[in-house]
């Protein structure tokens, strides 16, 4: 028998029982002052202040769930070398968290030396825990940071004798450095593209030297966005190059060109060249337009009496509005009509706290008579700049 799909899930769309995009958000926390919590939306720094480096801070964090399921947690982990995570919970690692309550957890700032310190809180939910197949969620961040003090303690300088004069030398003339041009390839740079770029001079080098090329962007931040080293290591917004005297090229790790990924997020993307005194060798801006809904994957699993369709992909936009389904049978035959979907709203709540334009859509429909007739469907997002291109299940 071919399965036909019911159109009774047009009497939800009032009720707001339509499927939306599954987004969980749990809520940072810190208790610095525990009759007053600090709370922090991703992407914000949590600073712990000046901190003596023989008295570390411990300060406890609490991550509240506000929305309307039950989450489980699936990662809760710290980066940087002065700051160490501590579960106070308990249980195993993937820990459920109920709707409308939290977990709590403390974070410890022990600098080794004076000076300021960095690193990251990552978090990561999938929802809702009562499904077979609860929705992984992005990776949250929240930037880490806080300054050690102390003394410098050294030996006792041992008196210098005064030097006989000597004549004093020519001093050496500063280098007047060539003009710098910074080239991306593939031009236009896009979104969700790995590109390369490149420091070159119009003249050969006077002399040897140094420098940082630091990448900035307008717009939000994207964590999808930044450098990839030769030792695959990612740096977000700066990686160093050397200079060769001679030479009409600046070099990362030996080459010429280094990676770096342009982001989810249409933006201005700048890029300096300076050496490590901070004298400018050259800058370029690019400009990432707005482009249509990209979409990875879509995937169709059978459910009790329906069917799970989820799309992942990105919106550079971060506009996306309604969603199109079009359902074949095993034969490759169209069943009925696209059914369209309005996810204005789910879409926007998403995107207002996200750091990047990917997401996961799921989707579930009714279904009448063999759900395994249903052989594939396909996937269209619209956002402003137009519909995205039709992704097939695989």
């Amino acid at each position: 028998m071919t399965p036909r799909l019911l159109l009774s899930w047009l009497a939800l769309a009032a009720s707001g029982a339509l499927a939306q995009v599954q987004v969980q958000e749990l809520q940072l926390k810190a208790l610095f002052n525990p009759q007053a919590p600090t709370s922090y939306v991703p992407g914000a720094a949590v600073d712990f202040g000046t901190v003596p480096t023989s008295a570390p801070t411990t300060v406890t964090f609490q991550l509240a769930n506000t929305g309307p399921d039950d989450a489980i947690l699936t990662l809760l982990q710290v980066d940087g070398s002065a700051f160490t995570l501590v579960r106070t919970e308990g249980g195993s690692e993937k820990l459920v968290v109920p709707a409308g309550q939290s977990l709590e957890f403390t974070i410890t700032f022990a600098p080794s030396a004076a000076g300021p310190a960095t690193g990251e809180l990552w978090v990561q939910i999938a929802t809702p825990a009562s499904s077979l197949t609860p929705t992984v969620q992005p990776k949250v961040e929240y930037d880490l940071k806080g300054t050690g003090s102390g003394a410098i303690i050294g030996p006792t300088p041992t008196p210098t004798p005064t030097p006989t004069p000597t004549p004093t030398p020519t001093p050496t003339p500063t280098p007047v450095w060539p003009s710098a041009t910074i080239g991306a390839q593939p031009a236009p740079l896009v979104s969700g593209q790995q590109s390369t770029i490149s420091i070159r001079f119009n003249s050969p080098l006077p002399a040897s030297g140094a420098g940082l090329l630091t990448m900035n962007f307008t717009g939000k931040g994207d964590t999808q966005r930044g450098f990839i080293c030769a030792n695959g290591a990612f740096a977000p917004s700066q990686v160093s190059f050397t200079l060769s005297a001679g030479d009409t090229w600046a070099r990362f790790a030996g080459n010429q060109t280094i990676e770096f990924q342009t982001g989810t997020l249409a933006s201005a993307i700048a890029f300096t060249a300076a050496l490590g005194d901070g004298t400018a060798l050259g800058s370029q801006s690019f400009t990432i337009a707005p482009a249509a809904v990209y979409i990875d994957t879509v995937v169709l699993e059978a459910a009790a009496n329906g069917a799970l369709v989820e799309a992942s992909g990105y919106d550079n936009t971060q506009k996306a509005s309604t969603a199109s389904f079009t359902f074949y049978n095993t034969s490759g035959q169209q069943i009925g009509l696209p059914i369209t979907v309005d996810a204005t709203a789910p879409f926007a709540s998403y995107f207002a706290n996200a750091a990047t334009g990917a997401f996961s859509l799921t989707q579930a429909f009714s279904v009448t008579g063999d759900v395994s007739g249903i052989g594939k469907v396909a996937v269209t997002i619209q956002n402003a700049v137009g519909p995205s291109a039709g992704v097939m299940s695989q």
